[in-house]
């Protein structure tokens, strides 16, 4: 795989200062948006010769929010009674004393000892909250391109008992849930923290480590649809604290087996050692397979390469793993599938429910994706219906209450998505104009999308998936197939 070696190489790079020789300039250029996906940009910098204009202004933009946001936090902790603690982000480049150097970050995440004071303050300051409390996050908040994660706690998470009973040759075995083994709170990671300044706190290098394999690992498992759902710059960073003076094996071990972090730690030694020859600490492995389970489900898939599946960035690839089939299109005739809950073809949770869903796609200057469901009783609070183009920016969800979508959300992303019927049967319409198609768009003849839909009836829920990978032909060749 041309783009993990070339990436191999980068990382490779960076640490032991070699001369990175790309075959040519074009094909340099050409990993670009691969290197954007995965943060690298500073190691980017650090090994080559010539400066890159795109990324160096992409630099530029790094410098320029990490000034931003100690600008906040300065004005920030004129109001605290105690030290918050910024975790993830910046907060390695403190920890490692700049040897893990500046990168890109949409957030700024925060633990305090009253998170609830701190919202209600922010809120007070003029920040709009843009998604309210979820299991781990109390809410996040907004203004002037400052944008605040206030945690309870940083979650471990660990697959649920019996995940090796899973068959590699069934995609769609059913187990529980993950699960969160461990709860890292406030006062644990404010007692294993450095000063960056006066009433702000990072994580010393030991915690850090324990934060970033966990949220590394927890990412992996539920991310599944989103790409790239892992970034390389994370694995990289581990792999630079682990180069640290103050990084203690033994004080790791121990934080390990306080947040029964054990799994984080084996999903970290896998990729450390295929791609740096080395591991983070020395655990007995109990894990022969890494599943990653499917969105708001209890279904795994086993992927057959781990790390070709975690630097996956091509949405196709997803919906193959998914099992989606290519249908092809005109525009004369647009493509009908229909989907039984009953029916084995297309992965469905919950087989009491008798249902049918017809999808149809139209696809001209504009797409047109019409969803149907019968039999139909009425909306419910709780039901969902997300159609998936391949990264977060373009996915368009439609809620049964949209107070709901708003509490988990900020916003409904249901800008081309209406109901148009919701009486004897269900219908819904999504319209992506032509100016807005091109983010959509696998490339100028093929779309992917993945449809989830989740029903709530009698006190139990349906849900399923219908991954699509869809091609445009002329009507004249489709007449010929």
């Amino acid at each position: 795989m041309e783009e993990m070696a070339w990436l191999k190489r980068i990382m490779r790079s960076v640490v032991h200062k070699e001369t990175m020789a790309p075959d040519s300039n074009e094909h340099f250029k050409a990993m670009l948006s691969t290197i954007s996906r995965h943060k690298l940009e500073p190691y980017v910098k650090e090994v080559q010769c010539n400066d890159i204009p795109e990324i160096e202004h992409r630099l530029t933009r790094v410098k320029e929010q990490y000034q931003h946001h100690i600008t906040f936090l300065k004005k920030l902790r004129n109001s605290l009674d105690k030290p918050i603690v910024v975790v993830k982000g910046f907060s390695n480049y403190h920890a490692a004393e700049g040897r893990v150097l500046l990168r890109e970050t949409s957030d700024l995440d925060i633990l305090t000892y009253d998170p609830v004071k701190l919202r209600d303050d922010l809120l007070t300051a003029g920040f709009v909250e843009k998604k309210t409390e979820t299991d781990h996050e109390l809410s996040e908040l907004e203004k002037d391109g400052i944008l605040v994660d206030i945690h309870k706690f940083v979650p471990v998470a660990s697959y649920p008992a019996g995940i090796e009973e899973i068959s590699v040759d069934n995609h769609w075995t059913t187990a529980e849930g993950m699960f969160f083994s461990g709860e890292i709170i406030y006062s644990d990671i404010a007692a294993h923290s450095i000063e960056i300044m006066d009433k702000v706190l990072v994580p010393n290098v030991n915690m850090s480590l324990l934060i970033s394999c966990a949220s590394m690992f927890r990412d992996y498992i539920t991310s599944l649809e989103d790409v790239p759902h892992f970034k390389l710059i994370n694995l990289l960073e581990i792999y630079l604290l682990m180069q640290e003076p103050t990084f203690d094996r033994a004080a790791f071990m121990q934080l390990v087996r306080k947040y029964q972090a054990e799994q984080s730690i084996e999903f970290t030694n896998k990729l450390l050692l295929e791609v740096y020859d080395e591991q983070l600490v020395h655990l007995e492995e109990n894990l022969k397979r890494f599943p990653q389970i499917l969105f708001w489900s209890e279904k795994w898939i086993v992927p057959q390469h781990l790390l070709q599946s975690v630097c996956n960035t091509h949405f196709e690839n997803v919906l193959e793993m998914l099992g989606a089939e290519q249908k092809q299109l005109d525009e004369l005739h647009p493509l009908k599938i229909t989907a039984a809950s009953r029916n084995p073809k297309y992965p469905t949770f919950n087989d009491d429910f008798d249902k049918q869903i017809t999808v149809e796609v139209e696809w001209t200057d504009c797409l047109h994706i019409s969803l149907e469901m019968t039999p139909f009783d009425q909306l419910h609070d709780h039901d969902i219906f997300r159609f998936n183009f391949g990264s977060s920016r373009n996915k368009i969800f439609l809620f049964g209450s949209e107070e709901r979508g708003a509490r988990l959300f900020g916003e409904t992303f249901n800008d081309y998505a209406k109901f148009v019927s919701v009486e004897e049967k269900l219908k819904i319409d999504i319209l992506i104009p032509s100016e807005d198609m091109d983010t959509y768009l696998l490339d100028q003849h093929r779309v992917g999308v993945n449809i989830y839909v989740e029903k709530h009836e009698h006190n139990k829920q349906f849900s399923m998936y219908i991954p699509l990978l869809l091609s445009k032909i002329s009507a004249e060749l489709k007449s010929n197939i």
